[in-house]
């Protein structure tokens, strides 16, 4: 899958169900082991959706983590 198809996946999702979006694009990985480049890809993607919901809840995300 290229990050093109990463695009499809999320577009319309909620980004703030970050857990799900994670596993679905993870799921979709063809990279045996989870690793790779791709996988840089979907973390570089999860920060971004960390940062969403950090905006949406008017906090900091390391407050999200309980820090």
């Amino acid at each position: 899958m290229s990050s093109s198809g990463l695009k499809r996946l999320l577009i319309g999702e909620d980004p703030r169900d970050i857990n799900r979006l994670v596993d679905k694009m993870t799921k979709k990985s063809v990279t045996p082991g989870r690793r790779g480049a791709f996988m840089h890809v979907i973390s570089g993607l999860e920060m971004a959706l960390w940062d969403i919901a950090g905006k949406a809840a008017g906090l900091p995300v390391a407050t999200l983590f309980g820090g």
